[in-house]
């Protein structure tokens, strides 16, 4: 009866093959798990798949492809992007005409005419930094003054014009360039004192400048060529408010 007892023990020892490619019995266990570690696309799971491989490799390009897409059309976005002083609306070289009529007595066209707010800026901006360092703190006075003189000019203007009106932004913009002849005896008055026969000539000269150029724009702006002198008077007395403030 104990025959088939070494039989089946040496039946025991060998091992035995199965269909995922290990064996059961005398081998190691990284043997018998080896089909864990496979891929499930790869036949008998004995082997590492080489398709993952293969589909994260196109997904690796296909993301670089369009990385680099996406950079090139984020670079010709950045390149097509207009001039920042193109976006705020400021156009330095009609400024400086602006500019060079009201110093040179030039003529003025339609296009100088129009409304811009950043050369009137500017140039209120100096004049209040030079009262400033001169020891006069009228930010209030010019602030309020430049305020009513411009919306009553507005009125006028709109009343007298018999060929259209004109906004307030235009006339603002008029205002404050010709204003810039007050930066320049601002700018004196630091230095020498005006307070005397020499600031009422000083004074007197730069009413006339500046009403004069401030005219000359309001005429072209508004198309009112035979009433240039009554736009004269309300636009100096408008001046010579900012030219009390300057020499008193």
């Amino acid at each position: 009866r104990l025959k088939f007892i070494p039989a089946l023990l040496s039946a025991m020892a060998q091992p035995i093959s199965n269909p995922f490619g290990g064996s059961t019995a005398g081998g190691s266990p990284q043997n018998d798990l080896q089909f864990f570690s496979g891929g499930f696309g790869a036949p008998g799971f004995g082997a590492p798949s080489s398709m993952g491989a293969t589909s994260q490799g196109g997904f690796d390009a296909m993301n670089a492809s369009a990385g680099s897409v996406n950079s090139c059309s984020d670079d010709g976005d950045m390149f097509d992007e207009p001039p920042l002083l193109e976006e705020l609306e400021i156009e330095p070289e009609k400024i400086k005409r602006r500019i060079m009529s009201v110093v040179f007595f030039k003529s003025v066209d339609q296009d100088l005419a129009e409304s811009d707010m950043w050369g009137p800026i500017l140039i209120v901006a100096a004049m209040a930094a030079c009262l400033l360092l001169h020891g006069k703190v009228h930010f209030g006075y010019i602030y309020g003054l430049a305020i009513c003189g411009c919306c009553g000019l507005w009125f006028l203007l709109n009343v007298m014009s018999q060929k259209g009106g004109v906004d307030l932004m235009t006339v603002m913009s008029i205002l404050g360039y010709g204003l810039l002849p007050v930066d320049f005896l601002a700018f004196v008055a630091i230095f020498i004192s005006m307070k005397g026969f020499l600031g009422l000539v000083f004074g007197t000269a730069t009413v006339v400048w500046c009403t004069l150029t401030a005219s000359r724009f309001f005429e072209t702006a508004v198309h009112m060529d035979h009433q240039r002198w009554l736009i004269a008077y309300p636009v100096g007395m408008v001046y010579a408010w900012a030219v009390l403030i300057t020499v008193f």
